[in-house]
This record gives structure tokens, C-alpha cells and sequence, in this order.
């Protein structure tokens, strides 16, 4: 069994278990794909510096959004 990191998962349940494709677009994986302590710290600081919108300058960080948008 081949999975693709960050695109495939393993799925355990009491009926069963198999391997999922979750298929995330990037700006889907920015979010979901943030789970390492230094992701998770950069979020942090950026909600402490823009509150609800620290979302935008995140973007820009992992190249999702341009500069100018």
C-alpha cells in the first residue's frame, strides 16, 4: 500500500479500515495540512498580530494569496 503524505490517510474504525483520498486543493492543505509545532506557532502569532484576520497574511506566507490581493 503507497500513500501520498498530506493527500492520503489511513482510516481505522470498528467496521473496517481503508485508505482515503482526501485530494485537498492548497488552499484547503494551508489549513488542514498545519500541524507541525512551527506552523502551528506561526498561526498563533499571526492571530495574536491581525485577530480574525490572521488568516490573510497566512495565505500570503505559504504563497496562496499575492501580495496585492
Amino acid at each position: 500500500m503507497n500513500a501520498e503524505r498530506k493527500r492520503d490517510y489511513y482510516v481505522h474504525q470498528p467496521t473496517g479500515s481503508r485508505l482515503v483520498d482526501l485530494s485537498l486543493d492548497n488552499l484547503a492543505l494551508a489549513f488542514v495540512g498545519a500541524s507541525d509545532k512551527e506552523s502551528l506557532n506561526t498561526i498563533r502569532q499571526l492571530v495574536s498580530d491581525y485577530g480574525e484576520n490572521w488568516y490573510l497574511p497566512y495565505l500570503k506566507q505559504q504563497h496562496i494569496l499575492e501580495d496585492d490581493e
